[in-house]
């Protein structure tokens, strides 16, 4: 009886109504962390919008100590990448290589991601292709290059210092396929890590190992070149400082999760991080956020990463749930956190038509047939509004016809799982429902 006690201890009493997420059950959906989704999408969005925005309604700089480190929401994307699939494939993937398990988190992972890459990419290929037959396209040479599509189709196009084109935020994707790769090997680590008796120590060697580069980069010591666009001069050199904070942030999210889950394995099963705790972090990070963007800090700027190890921190808390982070759990954060994918690989193609992004060339845009600069500050308004609301539509319609249906497909088609959704899109079952 003792041996069953302490059985349930480690793995986490949780009731079916509790309100903390037990991360000792891969199939539970960790709600929280889709929230978050929904906010790291947010960031990124509002960031590329604030380019052009800021400068067609003046009065919208004064979101910038908010809006001008939304980059960093990658790096949230990273981190949330690695805590969530070390909550679903941890103990099945880092017990031994196994190579059916690979093939089928491999093919789900595509099933994950590619789809709605490819159905972007034809947009792209098919919207260039109609600007250019029908003579619609500006001066303007920023362009595409067509040279690069293959590279893109395979998702190999930002694993080395590449430049920046066709849809330029799917270089995250490729190397969200990198770490895909690489993480049945790095599952095989860190599951003896978790059962190790110096879980601490080794957890914070791996993590000081993955984010050694990046340090490197902060003081100086070594320096990464950032990507640039196509229209750009390349920055010489072939590791970019884009692979060195994927290392880190995703090596991060999942040294979050090992630790997390231990501290509420062996400490605090039954409680979350104190309110208190929870919400000064979260101030002191929205604070250095907010300082450094005033400062001038870019993404360019060595110093700016000194937040995304404070990123990974925050997914571990976000993570292990709470009073504090429950509005996170909200069902339209929830909704949209859900479709945050299809709004991140969209978004730039819906802001490039409406000409709200000043380094690529579409063809004529909305804002140069409609005249927007020359219109009134309350046209303008109206058309950034309509160029949010139109991004969070395509997102909608996206996840719902293309990234959903194509997924089910293929995981029926390739993976062993037969539409299994990922654990980051369940409903919790076990949660009561409540009727309207």
């Amino acid at each position: 009886m003792s041996q069953m006690s302490r059985q349930k201890h480690l793995e986490g009493d949780f009731t079916p109504r509790s309100p903390l997420p037990s991360l000792s059950d891969p199939n539970r959906h960790l709600k929280t962390l889709t929230g978050l989704r929904a906010v790291a999408a947010a960031w990124v969005v509002l960031f590329h919008a604030s380019l052009v925005f800021t400068i067609l309604v003046p009065p919208l700089a004064k979101t910038n100590p908010l809006t001008g480190m939304g980059f960093l929401g990658v790096d949230l994307f990273f981190a949330l990448s690695g805590f969530v699939l070390c909550h679903r494939y941890l103990d099945s993937l880092g017990v031994a290589f196994n190579r059916r398990k690979v093939k089928d988190f491999l093919a789900l992972r595509i099933a994950r991601l590619y789809p709605v890459h490819l159905f972007v990419i034809v947009v792209f290929v098919l919207y260039l292709g109609l600007v250019t037959q029908f003579g619609a396209s500006q001066q303007s040479s920023v362009k595409p290059p067509w040279s690069l599509l293959p590279q893109h189709l395979v998702l190999i196009h930002a694993w080395f210092n590449q430049q920046l084109s066709w849809n330029v935020p799917a270089w995250s994707v490729s190397l969200e396929w990198l770490a895909y790769l690489c993480f049945p090997f790095l599952a095989l680590v860190l599951f003896r890590v978790a059962r190790s008796k110096h879980i601490v120590i080794y957890s914070g060697l791996i993590f000081v190992v993955a984010y050694t580069p990046l340090t490197l980069d902060i003081i100086g010591v070594w320096h990464f070149p950032p990507n640039t666009f196509a229209s750009l001069s390349s920055n010489p050199g072939l590791i970019s400082l884009a692979l060195v904070r994927l290392l880190g942030a995703f090596t991060g999210g999942c040294i979050a999760f090992v630790l997390a889950r231990a501290w509420q394995r062996r400490v605090a099963a039954d409680r979350s991080p104190s309110a208190v705790l929870c919400g000064t972090f979260c101030a002191a990070l929205l604070l250095m956020v907010v300082a450094f963007t005033r400062s001038g800090e870019s993404e360019i700027t060595q110093r700016t990463w000194i937040v995304s190890p404070l990123l990974v921190a925050l997914v571990g808390l976000v993570g292990l749930g709470g009073s504090f982070f429950q509005w996170l759990t909200r069902p339209t954060l929830i909704k949209l956190g859900l479709s945050s994918y299809s709004l991140y690989m969209t978004h730039w193609f819906v802001l490039s038509v409406f000409g709200v992004l000043p380094v690529i060339d579409v063809g004529e845009t909305l804002a140069d047939r409609l005249e927007i600069a020359q219109q009134p500050l309350g046209a303008r308004v109206l058309f950034c509004l309509a160029a949010l609301a139109t991004c969070y539509l395509v997102a909608q319609l996206c996840w719902r016809f293309i990234e959903e249906p194509a997924r089910r497909g293929l995981r029926r088609r390739f993976a062993s799982s037969r539409g299994e959704l990922p654990v980051e899109e369940r409903v919790d079952a076990s949660a009561p429902v409540t009727q309207s």
